[in-house]
């Protein structure tokens, strides 16, 4: 006998969708959360047909939000991912070589900034080398903990990595601390 498969719940989908409208109407803790939701509802097999589809349809509803409170607000044209995305692009140099170097520069040196602010977390301000050396490695493990979890193409990973992305290649480094703020929790 063939039994019909459970309905779909819904209510959790749309408590996902009311709170990734409002994460992406936050800037950028909201567009590392795109890639979270839909890389893994894509990629990964423990998902059933259903849930990939659901995942799939609360992106693309979200970025419907997105879209219309740019359309229809006329105030939300004053910062937005598409003005942040070119002062990347006019900080990293005229041409490609020069690009290239300034993405170097900036990566590096945001990801340098990322460890020490990291270490403000776990010492309070503390000055010392031991604590910044005890907090790099707990830093360190952490990165390699939500790798692991990456390659399973767990949300949260993917989440960590792009949001660690956007935030390495930010070009204001002296913000990097505020940044951190969603990171630390996971």
């Amino acid at each position: 006998r063939i039994q019909p498969s459970k309905p779909l719940k819904i209510v959790p989908y749309l408590v996902v969708f009311v709170l990734l409208a409002l994460a992406l109407l936050t800037r950028s803790i909201g567009i590392a959360l795109i890639p979270a939701i839909f890389i893994p509802a894509l990629l990964s097999r423990n998902w059933k047909r259903e849930h990939r589809l659901a995942a799939v349809l609360v992106v693309a509803m979200a970025l419907a939000v997105l879209l219309l409170w740019k359309l229809f607000n006329p105030q939300s044209n004053d910062t937005t991912y598409g003005s942040y995305f070119s002062i990347f692009v006019e900080s990293l140099g005229p041409g490609l070589g020069d690009a290239l170097t300034g993405l170097w520069i900036q990566v590096t040196s945001n990801f340098i900034e990322i460890v020490i602010e990291f270490k403000n977390y776990l010492s309070l301000g503390h000055p010392g080398s031991h604590y910044f050396l005890v907090s790099t490695g707990i830093f360190l493990l952490c990165v390699i903990a939500a790798a692991r979890r990456l390659v399973q193409l767990k949300p949260d990973a993917v989440y960590v990595f792009c949001y660690l992305g956007i935030v390495t290649i930010w070009p204001y480094p002296e913000e990097i601390f505020r940044f951190l703020h969603p990171l630390i929790l996971l």
